[in-house]
């Protein structure tokens, strides 16, 4: 039987932070990274930057299989304060170029679409399968 020594630490595939009260907070997961080409992406930091434009309350990243890269990232956005006029292919654009701007080319989403909310499991997590589901939805 296999076991770990005392005080040991054991890895995991799980990306975790501890705060400065020494409290740990797990983030997520390294087998989220999307592998674009050959490049990886960290889907939160896309997320991150997104949730910093003024007009995204908040912001999920996730990859899709693309034929000739591997795995692309898409995104999915609530829009800040329900708002649901800003045209498609201008928020696209322009969140696009958001995101250009402070993560590199190869992690910009290659689509973005708004939702009314994130799914989400019970313990509050994205629900990958159903933003799965959703973004195929608005394609």
């Amino acid at each position: 039987m296999w076991s770990t020594p005392p005080g040991a630490w054991t890895r995991t595939n799980d990306l975790a932070r501890i705060d400065r009260d020494g409290f740990l907070f797990i983030e997520g997961r390294v087998d989220d990274v999307i592998i674009r080409g050959g490049f990886k992406i960290d889907p939160r930091a896309v997320a991150s930057a997104l949730r910093q434009h003024p007009r995204v309350a908040d912001a999920a990243v996730i990859a899709v299989p693309d034929q000739r890269l591997g795995q692309v990232p898409a995104a999915a956005v609530v829009l800040a304060d329900g708002r649901q006029d800003w045209p498609r292919d201008d928020m696209q654009a322009e969140l696009q170029a958001w995101v250009r701007a402070r993560q590199a080319p190869y992690a910009v989403p290659v689509t973005i679409r708004s939702v009314d909310a994130l799914p989400r499991t019970p313990t509050m997590k994205i629900a990958k399968g159903a933003l799965v589901d959703l973004l195929k939805a608005q394609t």
